[in-house]
């Protein structure tokens, strides 16, 4: 498996207060994905000296030294932004999976740094690769999902008695971890229900309900927390309003959705922001 280093980017680091605006980072997502989405090439107009991101690139099989180079990684990361605790790095996964041990230490890695993780359309993160994935704090899953029964990939031969020793070890570390990840039960549920040569391809609905698709749920308490903060309002009141907003404002989403733009991210945010500021 390859690993690849990416540029500092600014655009991702501002994952802090309240979730960003669509205009404010409509175009610098959409843009990445589009360009990560034709082969996970760094364009050179994205590097910023000044930026306190790093960006990150996993491809391929997954293998002990990826999860050594994540390692690594991570004290580089935290000795550069030390004093910035908003700063996110960002991870993009296009990998068929592979050793699901290495997998799980890199998706702890990615947990200590509460990082963000994105398949860009036309890539894939099948297998073992869905337990790096779990470990991002927000997971923008574009591409495809594939989940089936974890398995050691040694071809070693044991009895019966050590096969079911082992698969009941690996089941619960993969238990223990995707717990520890906030993920629900019912994912490793699913896992185990398709056998290790097919792959279950899951829809969008999927990926929401089994917890692969946005904010993790202690990194959103964490988010709307702060906002509640910014807006000078309970909890419930800003639960409230995002519910009017999401209400009133469907339409403009829904314009941005047919075309994502700026102008159509500025409209949506308008009605938003009026809405959220408690001026209308």
């Amino acid at each position: 498996m390859l690993i690849k280093m990416w540029c500092p980017i600014e655009a991702f680091s501002r994952l802090r207060k309240r979730k960003p605006n669509l205009s404010q980072a409509a175009a610098s997502l959409f843009a990445a994905l589009g360009v990560l989405s034709t082969g996970c090439y760094a364009e050179a107009w994205y590097c910023r000296p000044d930026a306190r991101a790093f960006h990150f690139c996993i491809t391929g099989r997954i293998t002990e030294s990826d999860a050594v180079f994540a390692q690594n990684f991570a004290e580089r990361y935290a000795a550069r932004n030390q004093g910035h605790p908003h700063a996110r790095p960002l991870v993009t996964l296009d990998s068929e999976g592979g050793d699901i041990l290495a997998a799980i230490q890199i998706g702890r890695t990615l947990r200590s740094l509460r990082a963000l993780a994105i398949i860009p359309e036309g890539s894939q993160c099948l297998s073992a690769c869905v337990f790096v994935l779990a470990g991002a704090t927000y997971r923008a899953s574009v591409g495809a999902i594939g989940i089936h029964r974890p398995y050691f990939s040694d071809t070693q031969d044991v009895t019966y008695a050590e096969a079911q020793a082992r698969y009941r070890r690996l089941q619960a570390i993969a238990k223990v971890y995707l717990d520890e990840m906030n993920m629900p039960a019912r994912l490793l549920d699913a896992m185990v229900s398709v056998p290790p040569d097919s792959v279950r391809i899951l829809t969008a609905d999927e990926k929401a309900t089994f917890g692969l698709r946005g904010f993790d749920p202690a990194e959103e308490e964490i988010q709307d927390a702060e906002e509640a903060r910014q807006y000078e309002i309970s909890k419930e009141e800003l639960y409230a309003r995002r519910q009017r907003a999401y209400a009133e404002c469907r339409a403009k989403w829904d314009a941005f959705v047919a075309a994502p733009g700026r102008q159509t991210a500025a409209e949506h945010d308008r009605c938003k922001d009026a809405i959220m500021r408690g001026f209308r």
